[in-house]
């Protein structure tokens, strides 16, 4: 013998070894599992009885019950109740040798084992036996060690019960989605039928449910539901259950369904958190774990103030009845992420379509904050640049004219961004949209905002010319309240399993410096005075409010969106209508409905409640932020031109900038008395680098070099001092101690 051939010979020995050696330590180790399994399997009344009367859960994070699941729709029914079309169609779509098999199906193994080795669709070859063993005893966790303590369980269940007993067992313990838990409760639910009057190709429908039973039920998805239904009637044919003829026949059925039951019972709490909810843990657990019992759901929900939400809510919308309001939605997060409130619309019972979740509507002026945001990252404007808020048409190049204007029907003329925000001036907006680059503007948005809806790159961008989520204007507006971070918001806090393991723990997602922190307080800083002397001004009895109105054109939408304090939010207002002829819902008109009109006081309301709760704090905020840039510079500007103040400026603010973005002239619209160097329009020899924290004042008018003429922005109508209404300004020198003395009177707001 070759050594060649004796170290193979040596190799192939070892693998034999091994190989039996995994046998026996197999063996071992299902023999004590068949042992305990034996003991469980002799519980089984006692398990049973559990299984049917613990609940599904959910909580709030305030330790209120918001929803249960139970079996509520459970209807036993002995084996000589269920129609044999119904155990043919469910053996040949579960289990088709379980007739032959002893709880296990060694071919129904291998051949799944196959496929999914093979790369095909992903398959289980469980038993009805071993089905009935993860529904009664173990958890639904995908393991090798769980599937095998299913086995043990099934073969115990096929010893201790006849197959009539597990098939009857079976089909009255699976769930076929839409609360219904065994095939009696599913032939009412589904089709308003007992179960003796089920059809043969509603038999087949039924038994593929127990797969996919909320996604593929035919109140959801009826193509899927049929799609399966010909499947199963297809193995029915291949395993001569059925004849020819019936499978014809019963392919030819038409579905007809009962009349779908409300989804939400009576005594849910915060019912479009509970549906919310529901959706999200599709994504953590398997198919319909939540609606088969014994979990424990905890939210992130804040009770107390979803409550108060709610009563806000209500109260305005009936309050604006007469306008064409009809419904609405709120939603409140803080800064963590937490959603605190979710209030989809204000009627569950007439339509479950969650506004802030699903809706894509469009912002309004509430955008606004994001594309002058772009403006200050990309170096094209500062809060204090002009931008003109003028008539101007745009067009050319093949573009239909496009004229912006303001609902108040006026200009302003030349007017800084901040004015121009905090006032919410249209024309003002999409001149520096168009200076700054629609598509360029759009994509950074996308980008910086992580919105999930295509960004349209149009001049009216900043009007809200393109439609988005509600949740995700609220993780928009959460980069300018934490300086630069954006903050993704989660509902589910916490899933435990029946036998209490932890399945699922909620956590942040926080995206970090998606603005700078100078850009995000420059927008901060804006919204504040967006509340205090600007459109959002009915939210000004909120501590430390900062927010901005929205409004659609026709006042099909209104928004407000803000956040004061750990916590930012929206409200929303519409005039949904179901429209009988296309049998969707429209969203007509309201009335003169804006969003520093209606809105606005539904997160007003619910801004003040929330800030009588222990422990909230509206002043201060408490999230984790990027440090501050090293340096800054920080000056005193007049709010009304946007230049340095002088001493006459009554309107002032300190406000820190990038170094070389700040205002280097004085205010051209308040002149001293003295006429010093505050009105020479010249750049301050002391504007100097400082520590974020350290601040200095604009020169006031003493010592500095004097020039004999003084430039200042002059009304065109009145020939006095121009202020930020006036419809055009033009620059003009005076002699020192010549220059005009008051403000232009003959144009206002």
């Amino acid at each position: 013998m070759t050594p060649g051939r004796r170290k193979a010979r040596t190799v192939w020995s070892l693998i034999k070894a091994v190989v039996l050696l995994g046998l026996l330590l197999f063996s071992v180790y299902f023999g004590v599992l068949l042992y305990r399994a034996n003991d469980t399997v002799e519980n089984m009344s006692t398990i049973m009885s559990q299984a049917a009367s613990k609940p599904t859960v959910i909580w709030s994070a305030d330790g209120v019950k918001l929803a249960e699941f139970r079996a509520n729709m459970q209807e036993p029914a002995t084996l000589a109740e269920i129609p044999k079309n119904m155990e043919n169609a469910t053996i040949a779509a579960e289990d088709k040798r379980f007739w032959q098999h002893s709880g296990i199906d060694p071919i129904g193994i291998a051949r799944a084992g196959w496929t999914s080795l093979t790369g095909g669709q992903l398959q289980g070859g469980s038993t009805l036996a071993q089905q009935l063993a993860k529904r009664l005893f173990t958890s639904q966790e995908r393991t090798v060690s769980r599937k095998v303590q299913d086995m043990a369980l099934a073969i115990q269940l096929e010893r201790k019960l006849t197959k009539e007993q597990i098939l009857e067992l079976y089909l009255n313990q699976v769930y076929y989605g839409s609360g219904a838990y065994g095939v009696k409760a599913a032939a009412r639910v589904y089709f308003g039928k007992s179960l003796e009057k089920v059809t043969l190709g509603e038999c087949a429908l039924l038994a593929r449910l127990p797969r996919r039973p909320s996604a593929e039920n035919p109140f959801v998805d009826r193509k899927a539901a049929i799609r399966n239904r010909d499947t199963v009637l297809g193995l029915m044919l291949d395993q001569e259950l059925i004849t020819k003829t019936e499978y014809d026949n019963a392919k030819a059925e038409k579905v007809r369904l009962a009349e779908r039951r409300a989804v939400a019972q009576g005594d849910w709490k915060a019912p479009y958190a509970v549906s919310e909810a529901v959706r999200e843990l599709r994504g953590i657990l398997d198919s319909d774990q939540v609606y088969e019992g014994g979990y424990k759901i905890e939210l992130t929900l804040d009770y107390r103030m979803q409550k108060a939400a709610e009563d806000a809510l209500d109260r305005v919308i009936r309050a604006s009845r007469g306008r064409g309001v009809t419904d609405g939605a709120a939603y409140l997060m803080d800064l963590q992420g937490r959603t605190l409130v979710l209030i989809g619309g204000s009627d569950f019972q007439r339509d479950q379509f969650n506004m802030i979740t699903q809706g894509l509507r469009q912002p309004g002026s509430s955008f606004k904050p994001l594309m002058y945001s772009i403006a200050f990252e990309l170096g094209e404007l500062t809060p204090n640049s002009i931008v003109y808020d003028t008539r101007h048409t745009y067009g050319g190049l093949g573009m239909q004219p496009y004229t912006p204007d303001d609902s108040d029907g006026k200009y302003m003329g030349h007017i800084t961004v901040r004015t121009a925000l905090k006032l919410s001036r249209n024309a003002a907006a999409v001149y520096a949209n168009d200076k700054v680059g629609p598509g360029r503007v759009a994509q950074e948005i996308q980008s910086r905002f992580g919105f999930s809806n295509k960004i349209r790159p149009v001049l009216s961008l900043p009007l809200g010319a393109t439609e988005v989520r509600p949740i995700e204007m609220a993780s928009a507006f959460s980069v300018f309240a934490t300086g630069g971070n954006r903050v993704q918001p989660y509902l589910v806090a916490r899933v435990t399993g029946p036998d209490g393991t932890v399945l699922h723990k909620g956590a942040p997602i926080i995206r970090r410096e998606v603005l700078s922190r100078d850009t995000a307080d420059a927008i901060d800083s804006i919204l504040r005075d967006a509340v205090r002397s600007g459109t959002g001004r009915a939210a000004a009895r909120v501590p430390n409010a900062h927010g901005k109105t929205g409004t659609t054109s026709l006042h099909k939408d209104a928004w407000f969106v803000g956040y004061a304090g750990n916590y930012v939010g929206l409200a929303w207002v519409g005039n949904p209508v179901f429209d009988a002829g296309s049998k969707r819902w429209v969203y007509r008109p309201m009335h003169h409905v804006f969003g520093g009109a209606v809105p606005i006081l539904i997160w007003r309301d619910m801004m003040l409640e929330i800030a009588k709760l222990p422990g909230v704090d509206l002043e201060q905020r408490t999230m984790d932020a990027p440090q501050e840039t090293s340096t800054g510079v920080t000056v005193r500007v007049c709010l009304d031109s946007g230049q340095l103040a002088t001493s006459a400026c009554a309107h002032t603010e300190r406000q820190r900038f990038v170094p070389g973005t700040q205002p280097t002239a004085y205010c051209p619209l308040h002149v001293p008395d003295n006429a010093g160097p505050n009105g020479t329009g010249k750049s301050p020899d002391n504007a100097v680098i400082v520590q974020p924290h350290e601040e200095i004042d604009s020169p006031e008018a003493s010592t500095s070099n004097v020039d004999d003429m003084v430039t200042i922005y002059i009304c065109a109508d009145s020939g006095l001092p121009a202020n930020p209404y006036c419809p055009e300004a033009v620059p003009r020198s005076f002699k020192k101690g010549k220059v005009p003395r008051g403000v232009c009177r003959k144009h206002g707001p």
